[in-house]
C-alpha cells in the first residue's frame, strides 16, 4: 500500500466518524433520537463509500475550505467576545 493510499484512506475514516458524530449529536440534541451501534455502523458505511468517491483535488479544496471556515469562524469568535467585553467595560 502506497503512502497516498493510506492517507487517502485516513482522510475518508477522519471525515467519515466526523460525519457520524454530528449526525449522531444532531439527533440526539434536536429531535431526540439516540442512534445504537448498528445505524452508526450502517451509517458510516454509507458516508466511507460516498466519500471514497470524492476525487483526491476535489477533497484537498474541500478540506481547504472547511478549515478556511474554521479560521473564519475563530477569527468572528474572538473579536466578538473582546467587543462584548469592551462594551460591558464601558
Amino acid at each position: 500500500m502506497e503512502l497516498e493510499q493510506i492517507v487517502s484512506l485516513g482522510y475518508v475514516a477522519l471525515i467519515t466518524f466526523g460525519v457520524v458524530w454530528i449526525v449522531s449529536k444532531v439527533a440526539e440534541k434536536r429531535f431526540k433520537i439516540e442512534l445504537d451501534s448498528d445505524t452508526k455502523f450502517g451509517l458510516s458505511v454509507v458516508v466511507a463509500i460516498a466519500v471514497s468517491f470524492i476525487p483526491a483535488d476535489l477533497g484537498n479544496e474541500i478540506v481547504n475550505r472547511i478549515r478556511d471556515g474554521f479560521g473564519v469562524a475563530t477569527g468572528i469568535a474572538g473579536f466578538y467576545q473582546m467587543s462584548s467585553k469592551i462594551i460591558k467595560n464601558a
